[in-house]
Order: structure tokens, then sequence, then C-alpha cells
């Protein structure tokens, strides 16, 4: 079973994870969409 305390650990985990992910992709399109 998944602890509470796990559970906030995962989530804090992905809130920083999450935009990271965003912005390589962002900057990736950027570079290889872009001209």
């Amino acid at each position: 079973m998944i602890r509470e305390q796990d559970k906030r650990a995962w989530r804090n985990f992905w809130l920083k994870v999450v935009p990271f992910l965003v912005a390589v992709v962002a900057v990736s399109v950027q570079c290889w969409g872009g001209k």
C-alpha cells in the first residue's frame, strides 16, 4: 500500500519533473521546428 507520506513525495516529485519536461519539449520544438 502507498502511505500518505509517499503520496506527498510523489506529488512533489511530479510537480518538479513535469515543468522541466515541458520546458525541454518546448526548447526542442523551437530548435528543430524553427529555422
